[in-house]
């Protein structure tokens, strides 16, 4: 797996094929199957695979351990505590890269618990598992996987497939997560941070300092461990609009249908309630799939380490509305858009496009132009203080570009009333 030019991580072939086959059958979007009531979320069972055996809400009690985190801290801890007790030798976890290695982090094979720890907060940059995977395979060792949701279907798959990845693999822990992004999207903060390429050692998408509740946190680049450049706040700056106008976002993100990391032993997210986002400590929420894993759960609680409570799955799915009406909602007419226009798209999705009221356009065409314009404008070698704010003036709504494509699409229903009403005739 290697970087494009993008910023995304693509396949290359490092010798002859075998033939074999198993990259597709093990690829997360690859022989899918949907129907239009897949799409629909059961909050009974969050849309998973596998159903639930307990959900629930919380934190760490180690306040400093809390704060450190993205959110309440339970994966971090949890991972910790199976390391501790001989469940597992090693987890595979995203850390810092080094810098020989021209990333900002990647996967890595964490055996003690000091590398658990460095690995807490959420990192947005792509990231690929083989390596980590094929190093704790050669060493024999019982590991944990994070992963994204389309990670852990890829594992999950290959589990199944390859006898080593059974062997080797105990746990498979997954994030909810709305998208991912390109390694472009920190070049993007950095530069409206004012941060040059060499004037930083690491960076933290979520950092606390200050912060009045759980969703008020801010990207920050650091040198030496001492801040640099600007903070840029997750609300109230314009470049932190380049998360929902889905800047720098990889294309198969568009069709992905998994909210709940559907393959995952467990799944964890931070609690967007309001009764908890007031909290700028943050608080999880984890989602167990296995009786033993929510035993190990109960038991922290019992000892102190962590504070728990149940959680109806109703309220594990209000707290992921924004993305679940994404993800299943409006993913059939994002597949209906991409079909007429000759997109390529998941075969298994092809029967679960149709049309929505109001939004099959307009909506769908934003996102496609916003990432054509990341793609056009960002390599272009402009200043990049300049191209992060061409990119927000550019992708920020109808101002500029679709006055002419809204006449175009209001004649367009006119004309399709018109089909309709000379049928019924």
């Amino acid at each position: 797996m290697h970087l494009n030019q993008r910023g995304e991580f693509r396949p290359q072939l490092s010798g002859p094929c075998s033939g074999c086959g198993l990259c597709t059958k093990v690829c997360p979007q690859a022989n899918v199957s949907f129907s239009p009531d897949d799409l629909r979320v059961d909050c009974q069972s969050l849309g998973i695979a596998g159903g639930v055996t307990q959900s629930f809400i919380g934190h760490v009690v180690d306040e400093s351990g809390r704060v450190r985190s993205a959110s309440g801290g339970l994966l971090t801890h949890f991972l910790i505590f199976l390391l501790e007790t001989g469940e597992i030798d090693a987890a595979i976890v995203v850390g810092e890269a080094t810098s020989a290695q021209d990333l900002l982090f990647r996967a890595q094979v964490a055996q003690s618990t000091e590398q658990i720890r460095k690995a807490a907060k959420s990192k947005y940059y792509p990231t690929e598992l083989s390596k980590a995977i094929k190093q704790a395979v050669e060493e024999k060792q019982k590991i944990a996987i994070v992963g994204l949701p389309c990670q852990c279907r890829a594992i999950r798959k290959a589990m199944a497939k390859v006898l080593p990845f059974k062997e080797c693999i105990r746990y498979v822990f997954g994030l909810v997560c709305s998208h991912t992004v390109s390694a472009r999207y920190t070049e993007f903060l950095l530069a409206a941070a004012g941060v040059g390429k060499k004037d930083y050692d690491r960076v933290s998408y979520r950092e606390k300092t200050g912060s009045q509740s759980a969703n008020d946190y801010s990207f920050q680049a650091f040198k030496d461990e001492r801040p640099v450049g600007r903070a840029i706040p997750q609300q109230g700056h314009e470049a932190s609009k380049s998360w929902g106008r889905r800047l720098f976002v990889p294309h198969a993100c568009d069709y992905c249908t998994d909210v709940f990391a559907e393959a995952a032993d467990a799944v964890f997210m931070d609690a967007w309630l309001p009764a908890y986002v007031s909290d700028p400590r943050g608080t999880s929420i984890v989602v167990s799939r296995r009786a033993e894993l929510t035993e190990m759960l109960e038991g922290l609680k019992e000892i102190g380490r962590i504070s728990i409570a149940p959680i109806p799955p109703g309220k594990v799915a209000a707290a992921q509305k924004g993305v679940i009406a994404f993800k299943r909602e409006r993913l059939p007419v994002r597949a209906a858009y991409a079909l007429e226009r000759g997109k390529i798209i998941p075969e298994g999705l092809k029967r679960s496009a149709r049309s929505g009221p109001g939004e099959k356009f307009y909506p769908e065409r934003f996102r496609q132009r916003n990432r054509l314009v990341c793609n056009v404008l960002w390599p272009i070698p402009l200043p990049r203080a300049l191209k992060w704010r061409l990119l927000i003036a550019l992708t920020g709504g109808a101002k500029l570009f679709d006055c002419g494509f809204a006449w175009r699409e209001a004649k367009r229903v006119r004309w399709k009333m018109e089909i309709r009403k000379l049928n019924e005739s």
